[in-house]
């Protein structure tokens, strides 16, 4: 008995030892960086960024510093006096590994501002890195009416409803269990539990891709490799019906849109534009539902643009991807911009 004590109390001295060190040493290194930005499990199940603090996301040499504001928004805190347009999307949008000025949403407000003047609208980035399009809906309802917004904008991505149906499959019980460890407050004071997490993250990740990449349809990360080398999100071993996919994708699209006129705010849907390399045979859940949307979008009377023609002539002869990384650069950030300002400056009220 007096041994199993000693052990303890060794134990709990090392563990607030440890938080100490790691304490005293984040004032000197980003103990927070990581190659996945930090995320919460709300209490629906689905993943969000953070209500506040600050992040570094890191690739090799290439780092970012990333600041969260209250609802689940990145880099912008929200300005009371103007119009709000409810930004929704994944990585992409975040703006994964990307400066916050060189995100295309800072692009796009920068743009908003020339034409309509400052103050008039401010985009506000809720995207967050692997949503889907259920995903959307869950912030909407859980988060949206504490924005008040204006106008909901979805960029919609080449993997945005496979990654939907891949989740829909997951269990109730495994997102309750996430939910109860994240949002935990000892999970949340401590450094040493986060920074054993974001340390155990980064080295399984690319094991798991590697060891699964080909073998399931569940996991998350999946992507489609043109002949050119272009990368994208992607789910082309998930086994589907194309009905199915029609039927799922507009049933959400529905309520999310029903949730707009509920909160008298107006949807727009615009592609990201990397739905233009989608190869000729691909079996593909969101390039499917890309080929109903237009008439789909047009019989409910929501705005929807395809940016897809538009962004392939901006990156023509473009190096628009982060070195060994399937996420837009700089170049391939402010090309989807561009593409989405020349349609929604015609959109939003002057």
């Amino acid at each position: 008995m007096k041994n199993i004590l000693t052990v303890s109390c060794s134990i709990i001295f090392a563990l607030l030892l440890s938080e100490m060190i790691l304490r005293i040493a984040e004032l000197w290194i980003p103990l927070d960086a990581n190659y996945q930005p930090p995320t919460l499990i709300s209490k629906w199940g689905y993943v969000t960024n953070p209500n506040s603090g600050n992040a570094t996301q890191c690739l090799k040499s290439l780092c970012v510093k990333l600041h969260y504001y209250f609802p689940n928004l990145r880099d912008t805190k929200m300005n009371k006096n103007a119009n709000h347009i409810l930004v929704l999307g994944d990585s992409f949008t975040f703006g994964w590994l990307l400066p916050w000025n060189k995100t295309y949403v800072y692009y796009l407000q920068r743009d908003v501002d020339k034409k309509f003047g400052k103050n008039k609208y401010q985009l506000l980035n809720a995207a967050t890195p692997g949503w889907g399009i259920e995903d959307y809906l869950g912030y909407l309802k859980q988060y949206g009416r504490k924005s008040s917004p204006k106008y909901v904008l979805i960029f919609l991505n080449t993997d945005d409803i496979g990654r939907a149906i891949k989740r829909s499959h997951l269990s109730i019980p495994l997102k309750k269990f996430k939910q109860l460890v994240y949002e935990s407050w000892l999970y949340q004071h401590s450094l040493l539990l986060k920074f054993i997490h974001y340390r155990i993250n980064s080295i399984l990740q690319p094991i798991l891709h590697k060891i699964y990449k080909h073998k399931y349809a569940t996991m998350d990360f999946d992507s489609i490799e043109t002949r050119n080398h272009v990368v994208f999100p992607g789910s082309p071993h998930l086994k589907f019906s194309n009905q199915y996919a029609i039927h799922f994708s507009e049933k959400i699209f529905l309520k999310i849109n029903q949730w707009c006129e509920q909160h008298n705010a107006k949807l727009m849907v615009v592609t990201t534009g990397f739905n233009t390399f989608y190869p000729a045979n691909l079996h593909d859940p969101t390039k499917i539902f890309l080929s109903v949307a237009p008439s789909f979008f047009l019989k409910e009377h929501i705005p929807f643009y395809d940016s897809a023609p538009a962004f392939r002539t901006l990156i023509q002869g473009e190096k628009f991807q982060i070195p060994d990384d399937h996420h837009p650069n700089k170049i391939g950030s402010k090309a989807i911009a561009d593409a989405t300002f020349q349609w929604i400056e015609h959109r939003i009220e002057k």
